[in-house]
């Protein structure tokens, strides 16, 4: 046996291939019916429930979430039946809803406090809650970017693209998860605060659970970008929404906003 093929990687067997292509479209659709479950009530069937009503930039940016997810579970379903050339045609759009998620996560995230405010509530008396909301939401959207942009620039690196983007779709999916522990059915308390916490921390670590094992055991071992993106997603928002939140100098640029 020569050098060189010793060397060489183990090729991957058809199975194998499908194996990975059904995860990614399986994980795809469980976030596409995480967001659906989560925000039906608020947004999809708001007419069928009794909730306040929103600012339209509160709306569309319910709409925006939508589209990003239906674009991703779309996206990984071609790759899987092979029409990959569709795929990068649709990928180009999904730069522009991706750009469209950043600005209207922002948006929504520094409108918080003035429209709590404008519905008569005492933001100051409730400052520890609404700054780890405010910048919980702030520090879902950094690894957001980043694995946004990392992904474009591996896009002809398959296994290193699909990875990045399925981070960066699990990186926005808390505010769906803390939603779906509103369900009364599902409730593991009696505090709103308390069970959107749950699902939005335990659900995010079983959905990253989810790709550490299927690298484990699908392809024998973690794929590096599974192995720092994985800590990355929890460590952003957990560094902003209980760290910076928690201090005198992150409370103050939250009242500011008002």
């Amino acid at each position: 046996m020569s050098d060189q093929t010793a060397a060489s990687p183990p090729v991957s067997t058809s199975s194998e291939v499908q194996a990975r292509s059904k995860f990614f479209v399986g994980f795809a659709g469980v976030l596409l019916l995480v967001v659906l479950i989560g925000f039906s009530p608020t947004l999809y069937l708001r007419a069928f429930f009794d909730v306040p009503d929103m600012p339209t930039y509160v709306l569309v940016h319910g709409a925006i979430l939508t589209v990003w997810f239906v674009w991703f579970f779309i996206q990984t379903s071609l790759v899987a039946v092979h029409r990959t050339h569709l795929h990068r045609r649709l990928g180009i759009i999904g730069v522009g809803i991706g750009v469209a998620v950043i600005v209207a996560g922002g948006m929504v995230s520094l409108g918080l406090v003035p429209r709590l405010s404008s519905l008569g509530r005492d933001v100051e008396a409730n400052i520890a809650q609404h700054a780890v909301i405010v910048w919980g939401n702030l520090g879902q959207l950094i690894p957001f970017c980043v694995f946004l942009m990392l992904a474009i620039a591996n896009r002809r690196k398959s296994e290193i693209h699909k990875r990045l983007m399925l981070l960066s779709s699990i990186s926005i999916i808390g505010p769906a998860l803390a939603r779906v522990g509103r369900i009364p059915m599902l409730r593991v308390s009696e505090s709103f605060v308390v069970n959107e916490s749950v699902f939005a921390f335990g659900g995010l670590l079983m959905l990253l659970l989810a790709l550490v094992v299927h690298d484990a055991v699908v392809n024998k071992r973690l794929h590096s970008v599974t192995m720092w993106g994985v800590p990355a997603t929890l460590l952003s928002p957990a560094f902003f929404g209980l760290l910076v939140a928690n201090t005198t100098f992150g409370r103050t640029l939250v009242l500011l906003l008002n």
